[in-house]
Parts: structure tokens; sequence; C-alpha cells
């Protein structure tokens, strides 16, 4: 008899020990399921942000581009601009040499009073060079 309750006891024992090992293993399973799932979300925030910083990479770098752009534009656009006030400077100043050489010759050469004077003092001719100088660089300016 002493046998058989031992016995019994020793199964009960072994059943218990099953019960709290299956127990256990339980938990350990829901708390792996939960890690799961908190992994997951945070997985899914993380790819949100990965995202989201992507395009405001992209944004910068088109921002980037574009005021690169702008940059080269104006650069060039000052580039035209500092050569027609060159060639309006250069013009303007030869204007202003020629009447003082016309004043020398006009003492050694006598007057012709039909010729037409088309001289900077006049304005005619200044006038209507400056006008075409600058359309044409306008022009140039605005197709660059």
């Amino acid at each position: 008899m002493r046998m058989l309750i031992t016995t019994l006891q020793d199964k009960n024992e072994d059943k218990n020990f099953k019960e709290r090992r299956i127990a256990d293993l339980e938990l350990t399973i829901d708390k792996l399921r939960q890690d799961s799932i908190d992994n997951e979300k945070k997985l899914l925030k993380l790819q949100k942000d990965v995202k989201h910083w992507k395009d405001k990479h992209k944004t910068e770098i088109e921002e980037k581009e574009f005021f690169h752009k702008q940059a080269l534009d104006s650069k060039r656009k000052n580039k035209l601009l500092k050569v027609a006030i060159g060639r309006i400077q250069t013009e303007v100043s030869d204007q202003m040499d020629q009447p003082a050489m016309m004043i020398e010759n006009n003492f050694l050469q006598p007057k012709d009073e039909n010729m037409k004077d088309n001289t900077f003092l006049t304005g005619a001719n200044i006038e209507e060079k400056l006008e075409n100088l600058e359309q044409e660089d306008i022009d140039n300016v605005e197709n660059s």
C-alpha cells in the first residue's frame, strides 16, 4: 500500500511539475507574442520616420538644385550687364573724344554748312545708339 501511495504521489508530482512547466511556457509564449507585437509597432513607426526623412532629403536636394541654377543664372546675367555697361562706357568715351577731334579739325579745315552734323554735341547719334544697344542687351539678358 505504501508503494501505491508513493507511486501516486510521484505521479501527482510529475503531473504538477508538468502543469507548472506548461503554465510557465504559456506565459513565456504570451510574453514573446507581446514583444513581437511591440516590435512590429516600432518597426512601422521607424518605417514612417524613414519615409518622412527620405522625402525631406529629396525636397532639400531639389531646393539646392533650384538655388544653384538661380545663382548661375544671376551670375550669367550679371556678366552680361557688365559687358553691356562696358560697351556703353566705351561708346560714350569714344563719342566724347570725337567732338574734341572735330573741334581740332574744324580749326584746320573750312566748315561745310551743307553737311549734316551727327556728333555727340547734337545728341542725334548717341541717343539712337544707346537705345539700340540697350534693346540688344535687354534681349540678350532675357534670352539667357
